[in-house]
């Protein structure tokens, strides 16, 4: 009887063996001071595989500020505190990421979005709905910031 190998088995010989790139999950920031909304947000963005940090509080912003993420999610209305200046202070410190301010209401149209690239969108689009705008957005964000980090390290690649 011949002895048959799996053509993995063929190719590790070979090769060594071969692991998969893993994929790290987007991080996500999310700043609420509703705290079943933020619990909701966390169990439904895992469940698509993603890592949500969620905030309650300014005080506990402040625990997590040198944490790296993709996306910040920012509620509007914190109480004491508004989105805006959140978002206005965090690009002030230079955070490099796409901000999402979030809210039950509309943005005042006499306030414009705080930073660039910013974005609104209303909490009744619903959690799932909320995630997967993000999620396209943090997705577009990583692409380009992992092709600028090629370009700035000499990589030769194709270039537009």
């Amino acid at each position: 009887m011949e002895n048959r190998h799996s053509i993995s088995e063929i190719i590790s010989k070979f090769v060594g063996n071969v692991k998969t790139p893993t994929v790290t999950p987007m991080r996500i920031l999310l700043l609420d001071d509703d705290r079943s909304f933020g619990e909701i947000f966390r169990r439904t963005g895992e469940k698509k595989g993603l890592k949500v940090t969620v905030c309650d509080s300014v005080d506990t912003l402040c625990m997590h500020m040198n944490c790296p993420y993709d996306v910040a999610i920012i509620d509007y209305d914190l109480g004491s505190v508004t989105g805006t200046e959140i978002v206005k202070y965090l690009a002030h410190r230079a955070w490099k990421i796409p901000f999402v301010l979030i809210s039950q209401s509309e943005l005042p149209e006499a306030e414009p979005l705080p930073a660039a690239g910013c974005r609104f969108l209303n909490k009744d689009l619903g959690v799932p709905e909320l995630i997967n705008a993000i999620f396209a957005a943090g997705s577009s964000e990583r692409t380009n910031a992992r092709s600028q980090s090629t370009l700035r390290s000499g990589s030769k690649g194709s270039r537009p």
